[in-house]
């Protein structure tokens, strides 16, 4: 919760990357309902925060025109966040339901059916969840960084909450949480909900009466048993009952070089500018790195570029965007939305759109230790769309005493 709260302006509002950045109009409800979710879990939360928050979507709620779909979506999560916090705005939510043809997505029905649940408006409550559930194939979009199966497990759990339309919320449970949902290929926002649908929608039913190579499982809605070998489950009830398998452990080989709409590139620079011969680098030299990050397209690409360090080197100094001095020979960098100061590899998140569509930047090394090291590739990734990605792949170096 504190990573959240870092990000709070000075008026109650969330910026994406620090409390110095510009007030996010979807993300602040989102961070909002994320912190009633964690108060109503048990989490401690200073309360003047959490009214700050609240005030300034109270404020904005009678400040929008609701007339793009940008602005619909927002205010539709606004008032589903102060739903949550017992502060129903009945009447904005009935005016937009007025309109429930323009609203722009599954999920935001759905957070409009939850208001009006909350407000004991059942009638409404049901015809905004239905839209929601007829218009579930939906397309990516940027704005609120989701997907069809992120919005499917959104109004899953909004529904279930509800404790409305209990048949089609079976039928849609069937369904979830859709095919090829993965780590590798799954969004954080897919994730997150993912977490919250399975803990929403396992509340309230049977304990599971399961066994695992002819040894009872404890009898309770979620059981997890751990697998170090291949086993046979066998389910010893009349209930269907739904299975997982998670599979954690370390690679034996570094993944081949791939790439699926994005494209990165790297060099190794002397000071001076000339190419770098990784092989004959001494401890105590600085070069400097070069990263160019590329879209196929000119939409928009929220990406994390990303060059593990092997483990003879060190970060020495981040640049930022335009020319760097002393260095005229790197050109003109990129803007950067964030650097995290790690040290066990470099990392930036930057912004691919329109012309724009091709990023710049450099971080100054330093070789630390002599031997012989692994070089991970460099990675590019579409945050909020995992299939979207570039990798290089790994190689050895030799740092010199």
């Amino acid at each position: 919760m504190q990573a959240i709260l870092d990000r709070q302006r000075f008026d109650g509002a969330f910026g994406l990357w620090s409390a110095n950045a510009e007030a996010e109009l979807w993300l602040t409800p989102f961070a909002v309902e994320a912190l009633l979710r964690a108060r109503a879990a048990g989490a401690t939360l200073p309360e003047a925060a959490v009214n700050d928050a609240l005030r300034f979507l109270d404020d904005a709620v009678g400040d929008t025109g609701e007339t793009t779909p940008e602005e619909r979506a927002a205010q539709a999560y606004r008032l589903h966040a102060l739903a949550m916090a017992g502060r129903v705005r009945l009447g904005a939510a009935r005016r937009m339901m007025e309109s429930a043809g323009d609203m722009p997505t599954p999920l935001s029905l759905a957070q409009l059916g939850a208001v009006f649940a909350r407000g004991g408006d059942r009638a409404r409550a049901e015809q905004a969840f239905n839209a929601a559930l007829s218009r579930l194939g939906r397309r990516w979009w940027s704005f609120d960084y989701g997907t069809a199966q992120r919005d499917a497990l959104a109004v899953a759990t909004l529904l279930k909450e509800s404790g409305l339309l209990v048949d089609r919320l079976a039928a849609l449970m069937g369904v979830l949480p859709g095919q090829n949902f993965t780590p590798e290929t799954t969004s954080t926002q897919e994730q997150g909900w993912a977490v919250l649908a399975a803990a929403r929608l396992g509340q309230g039913m049977r304990p599971i009466e399961a066994s695992l190579d002819g040894v009872a499982l404890p009898s309770a809605p979620v059981v997890v048993a751990p697998l170090t070998a291949p086993a046979r489950l066998s389910n010893l009830g009349a209930a269907t009952i739904w299975q997982m398998t998670a599979t954690t452990g370390i690679p034996r080989e570094a993944l081949p070089a791939a790439r699926q709409g994005l494209t990165i590139r790297r060099q190794f620079l002397a000071l001076d500018g000339s190419a770098l011969n990784l092989d004959q680098l001494r401890a105590g030299d600085g070069f400097v790195l070069l990263l160019e990050a590329r879209a196929d397209a000119e939409e928009r690409y929220q990406v994390l570029v990303q060059q593990g360090l092997p483990a003879g080197w060190e970060i020495t100094g981040r640049f930022g965007a335009g020319e760097v001095s002393g260095l005229p020979w790197l050109g003109q960098l990129t803007a950067i939305d964030s650097q995290p100061a790690l040290d066990d590899r470099f990392a930036a998140a930057v912004t691919l759109e329109g012309e724009n569509r091709v990023a710049r930047i450099a971080v100054r090394l330093r070789a630390v230790t002599s031997g012989n090291f692994e070089l991970p590739g460099a990675e590019l990734r579409e945050m909020y769309r995992p299939g979207l990605f570039a990798r290089q792949a790994a190689a050895r170096i030799t740092i010199l005493p």
